[in-house]
Formats: C-alpha cells, sequence, structure tokens
C-alpha cells in the first residue's frame, strides 16, 4: 500500500477542495495544538472533509503537548456562533476561501466532536530521547494504517461515523447522513497555521471508541506521564 503524506498548509481552497471531493483522503491527522480550537483555517478545512468526503475520512488527532484538555460547552458553543473565531469575511465567504465550497459552522463544530471521539495521541519531542521518539512515532503510524484499513473495508456499503453518541452530551450539533465514496491513499495533515508553541512527542493516551463512558468529559485536562493517564 503506497502512502502520501500532504500538509493542508501548503495547498489552496481549490487544491484542497479537489483532493477532498476527488475520494483519495481516507485518513486526515488533526494536529490539536493551543490554537486549534480558534483556528479558523483548520476548523474550516475539518468541517469540509466532514461534509464532503465519501466516505467519511477517519481521523487520527494528535495533540502536540505533554497534555490534551477536551473543549467546554462554552468553546464549542463560541465556534458554532463563531464569537470564538476572528472572522474577517462573512461564514461563507470564509469558507469558500479556505475550501472552495460553503461550510457553516454548526458543521464545523460536528467535525470536531467527531474528530475528538477517537484515540488521541500525545507528542511531545523535547522530552523524549531519540530511540523513544521512534518507539512513539511509530504507533501513530500504525494507527494511520489501521484507519486508512478500515476505510478501505468498508467501502461504500457503510460507513457507521455516526452510529454512537457524542461525548460532549447535551450538546446539539448538525451532522449529516452518511456519505460514501471511493479513493487513493492520500492522508493530509490538517494544522493550523505555524506559531512559535512548543513541539513534541510523548507516549500515546488512548480513549476508548465509548463516546459516553464518565472518564471522558468536556474541559477535562489529560496527561501521560510514564505510561499512565492522570487527570
Amino acid at each position: 500500500m503506497d502512502t502520501c503524506f500532504i500538509e493542508d498548509q501548503d495547498l489552496t481552497g481549490a487544491e484542497f477542495d479537489d483532493l477532498v471531493c476527488s475520494g483519495r483522503v481516507p485518513v486526515v491527522v488533526v494536529l490539536l495544538t493551543e490554537y486549534s480550537f480558534s483556528s479558523v483555517s483548520q476548523l474550516f478545512r475539518l468541517g469540509h472533509i466532514h461534509k464532503y468526503s465519501n466516505p467519511r475520512s477517519r481521523k487520527v488527532p494528535v495533540a502536540i503537548k505533554d497534555a490534551f484538555s477536551f473543549p467546554s460547552k462554552e468553546v464549542l458553543d463560541g465556534i458554532e456562533n463563531g464569537t470564538r473565531l476572528m472572522l474577517h469575511k462573512s461564514v461563507d465567504d470564509t469558507a469558500l476561501a479556505l475550501t472552495g465550497k460553503k461550510v457553516s459552522l454548526p458543521r464545523v463544530t460536528a467535525a470536531l466532536m467527531e474528530a475528538l471521539q477517537t484515540t488521541v495521541s500525545l507528542l511531545d519531542l523535547s522530552h523524549l530521547e531519540t530511540e523513544k521518539i521512534r518507539v512513539v512515532g511509530d504507533k501513530v503510524c500504525e494507527r494511520i494504517v489501521a484507519a486508512a484499513v478500515d476505510y478501505k473495508t468498508l467501502g461504500k456499503d457503510g460507513d457507521g461515523m455516526n452510529s454512537s453518541p457524542s461525548i460532549f452530551a447535551g450538546k446539539s450539533s448538525a451532522r449529516d447522513s452518511n456519505i460514501m465514496a471511493d479513493g487513493q491513499l492520500l492522508i493530509p495533515v490538517v494544522a493550523p497555521p505555524p506559531s512559535n508553541q512548543q513541539e513534541g512527542f510523548e507516549d500515546e493516551i488512548v480513549i476508548e471508541d465509548q463516546p459516553d463512558k464518565a472518564a471522558i468529559v468536556p474541559g477535562m485536562t489529560m496527561k501521560v506521564s510514564n505510561n499512565v493517564v492522570s487527570e
């Protein structure tokens, strides 16, 4: 299986739209930083993938830090109503410029919620030796390959991406019905614009695919230390 990675920041809106709508995006690596929940480009492109990938692209979220906090209901509301985002144009014009198609803010919120319903890996390079970096990096690569295989296996007969409830209890958001398509293995890395924040590798935090688990709540910070997950 040939694999190609591409960073979405290198693509124009039209190029990004063609990539997604052509069915060549089985897996999306979502890089989460402290800026992700207010990043206009990252959030709108996640929304575009959520709406137009067919079947729905699998998400592999990776937090570029040693701890990760799930967004609270207030944060999600701020994304959905636009108050958390610095929009210099209308929602439609912003979406067209970044993705080539219209994407609503409820769709953007739904895309983020969906991306956080699976395993989140923590990566903190500055605290790991070279050999450990390779080990943790291999874990992430294994997740990507497994997600691609899952995408190919389901094909047009079923997606199942909307079968389980959101981990964000009480938070309503528009969700479309399952959409299907085929594609080659091309994996975009969706990230907020470059910044001066610290990046790195850390051990993987595994959140089982059970959105209603009491341990997974909005606003919770989870940290990995010596393979032990703590709040």
